[in-house]
């Protein structure tokens, strides 16, 4: 019930990290997606996983960068590891940020399967920043970030075949990957983040005060 208008949406800051080309040879090569993120349930790798089942091995090369810190995160790690070994899926484990990053520059794709509604993403805008487009699944906080076409692509949720097809369609034209990278705008860092908050604070005491005179 809140009028439009007076909704203002303020993306996240982040420490900006360099911008790289993608690797050479796309096309040539397998597709190199990667996932970061906590290994739970609820970030959806079974469904990421499950996507992949369906595509030849040799097409794609998937490294996930996370870890499993409670026990529930534990067994789903395990299932994932026993059910899924046909895979070309590579496990990282956590690791550093600066070895996260590297992870990113070494692929093409970031995947963000989540299967339930998020906030803000940062892993989405880190990966932007760095110049990799995301395939996300539609739960709230990647749809602040990512307009499916211009600058990344969105999936419905818990749907390993969209899933699959969206993954499909980058294996076979691999030119569309380098075309979103060309598309990707600014991620906003944490000075303009700030301004942008500072910015709204003056605009609504500036109503308030103009209010109060009339």
């Amino acid at each position: 019930g809140v009028p439009a208008e007076s909704v203002d949406v303020i993306p996240h800051g982040i420490p900006l990290p360099q911008r790289k080309p993608l690797q050479q040879g796309l096309g040539k090569r397998p597709l190199r997606l990667v996932y970061v993120g906590r290994i739970s349930r609820v970030k959806g790798l079974h469904v990421m996983l499950q996507a992949l089942s369906g595509l030849p091995r040799d097409a794609y090369e998937l490294h996930i960068v996370g870890a499993a810190a409670t026990r529930p995160e534990q067994r789903y790690l395990a299932m994932l590891q026993r059910c899924y070994t046909s895979l070309n899926a590579n496990w990282h484990g956590g690791l550093p940020a600066e070895q996260v990053l590297q992870w990113a520059y070494h692929c093409d794709v970031m995947i963000h399967p989540a299967i339930c509604l998020e906030v803000f993403g940062l892993t989405i805008a880190e990966a932007m920043a760095a110049g990799r487009p995301v395939i996300a699944s539609r739960c709230g906080g990647a749809e602040m970030q990512i307009q499916d076409g211009e600058n990344g692509w969105l999936v419905p949720a818990n749907d390993a075949e969209a899933l699959r097809q969206r993954i499909e369609k980058l294996i076979n034209a691999p030119e569309q990957v380098q075309n979103m990278v060309n598309r990707l705008g600014e991620v906003n860092n944490l000075a303009q983040h700030v301004n942008d908050i500072a910015g709204l604070y003056q605009r609504v005491l500036a109503r308030r005060e103009k209010d109060a005179a009339q």
